[in-house]
């Protein structure tokens, strides 16, 4: 591939997976807890004829904006939001999973859990339990949970990390990562609400549409580049 055709074809792939990315924070800007994302380009260097090079970049990693994101209210009890750094805890059929998403349920069994029934973990990894007879539920600010008699059912748990980078997406807004979790402490809780996505959505689509607009651009420099290409190697043809 001669360096015209590898710089198009470079800044293509460049664009697709931003596309991708930005599509996919778009379609979640309004997902509890969501954390967006931003490329970060590294430089590619391609030797040339007569010992000479073509530094271009591509895209090497994304990484993950873990900037709060709104706090909103919502009035249900269950609904609780992190203020400050940490995740939640859940029990999971493939292992134990971390979470901003504070949307929680008590289940039949009288455990509380996340929407697809995962148990919610309390600081010290075992699940958080109540009884029939608790009809009241108040969720402090260090996750402690009473009931109406202020009798204690659990703590949340709340879990940072060293590298929060290091965590990997799983869907349900839920990351697993082989890191240690430790307790956290440079948190708040506040019940009753829920954090909100950090995607700024207008600014999404604007971006998304931006990139659209470069991808059909790319596109038309390739299409007229090897028109050109064709075009020479016949004239070419034509001549010998």
């Amino acid at each position: 591939m001669d360096s015209i055709s590898y710089v198009l074809a470079q800044r293509q792939m460049n664009l697709f997976k931003a596309t991708d990315r930005i599509a996919d924070q778009t379609a979640n800007a309004n997902t509890i807890g969501y954390k967006s994302q931003k490329d970060v380009f590294s430089q590619l260097v391609m030797p040339l004829e007569n010992q000479k090079e073509l530094t271009t970049s591509h895209i090497s990693t994304t990484v993950r904006q873990t900037e709060q994101g709104p706090i909103e209210t919502t009035n249900n009890p269950l609904d609780v939001a992190i203020h400050g750094k940490g995740y939640f805890q859940i029990d999971t059929n493939n292992g134990p999973k971390f979470t901003r998403a504070g949307s929680f349920q008590v289940s039949a069994q009288g455990v509380l859990v996340t929407p697809e029934g995962n148990p919610v973990l309390d600081v010290g990894g075992g699940f958080i339990e109540f009884a029939e007879s608790d009809t009241k539920v108040t969720i402090h600010a260090d996750g402690a949970i009473s009931n109406q008699e202020g009798e204690i059912r659990g703590q949340l748990g709340v879990f940072t990390f060293e590298n929060e980078q290091l965590l990997i997406a799983e869907g349900n807004n839920q990351y697993r990562t082989q890191q240690p979790a430790e307790v956290g402490f440079d948190h708040r809780i506040i019940q009753g609400t829920l954090e909100g996505s950090n995607v700024n959505s207008i600014q999404s689509m604007t971006e998304l549409m931006d990139m659209s607009n470069k991808v059909e651009s790319v596109k038309k420099l390739r299409d007229q580049y090897n028109s050109l290409s064709l075009n020479m190697i016949r004239t070419l043809s034509d001549i010998n």
